[in-house]
């Protein structure tokens, strides 16, 4: 990276597909009975994808930063849903994080009216979950947002 090497056009990427991998081996692995283990995997690779994205919509000026915003939220669903399916609230809670985080750390030109849609659709979908699971940590961080 210091000596140019690897150029950003293959470092964002690059990131968000390791990250992918990442969460896809932490998948297998709650499946072959490693629960915690898994559940870490998948949150880094959450993690990891994020970092990817962020560097491409951010810094990199790969594409769009609203693209970005769309794209960090589409990686928070998906988080979400891996949570919903294995049913570990500690992952519910690091993708709303994400999701509250995505506007902020890829500003873009004010937009009230589309902040508080994204916050409001966020914050609803994810306290709707988690009252449904019970989850009180989560659902407590969704009416936060």
């Amino acid at each position: 990276f210091a000596r140019g090497w690897i150029s950003p056009l293959f470092r964002a990427p690059g990131a968000t597909a390791a990250g992918i991998a990442v969460a896809a081996w932490g998948h297998e692995r709650i499946l072959r009975g490693m629960r915690p283990y898994g559940a870490a995997l998948i949150g880094a690779g959450g993690g990891l994808t994020y970092l990817g994205l962020w560097a491409a919509a951010g810094p990199y000026a790969l594409f769009d930063r609203r693209l970005g915003i769309l794209l960090l939220a589409a990686t928070t669903v998906a988080v979400t849903m891996l949570a919903l399916h294995h049913e570990i609230e500690g992952l519910a809670i690091w993708a709303l994080g994400g999701a509250y985080l995505a506007p902020i750390i890829l500003a873009t030109a004010p937009n009230p009216q589309g902040f508080l849609a994204y916050i409001e659709v966020i914050g609803l979908g994810t306290g709707i979950l988690a009252f449904t699971m019970a989850w009180r940590a989560t659902f407590n961080l969704a009416l936060f947002g």
